[in-house]
């Protein structure tokens, strides 16, 4: 089991709603981890709609990277550890 440790990024505002959650899986379906990424709503507009990607990667370390980037692009809410199952 691999764990990545996020922290939010305070020194720079971007226009991009920050990430509320991180979830991977192994799905043995389409024999790759799926990471379900979960944005917070913002409390300045009037309609809020729950916003969220996929992402898929074939192994552990592609799905590492992919979340880091995901992080350094929309920062985080809160200090998170994400944890990567071992292949089923």
């Amino acid at each position: 089991m691999r764990e990545i440790k996020l922290i939010p990024n305070k020194s720079k505002r971007t226009g991009f709603v920050p990430i509320m959650l991180i979830d991977v899986k192994w799905n043995e379906k389409v024999k790759s981890y799926v990471a379900n990424i979960m944005f917070s709503e913002n409390p300045y507009k009037e309609f809020n709609r729950r916003l969220g990607v996929k992402l898929y990667g074939e192994n552990e370390e592609t799905m590492e990277k992919m979340i880091e980037n995901a992080a350094k692009i929309c920062s985080v809410t809160h200090k998170m550890i994400v944890l990567i199952p071992d292949k089923k």
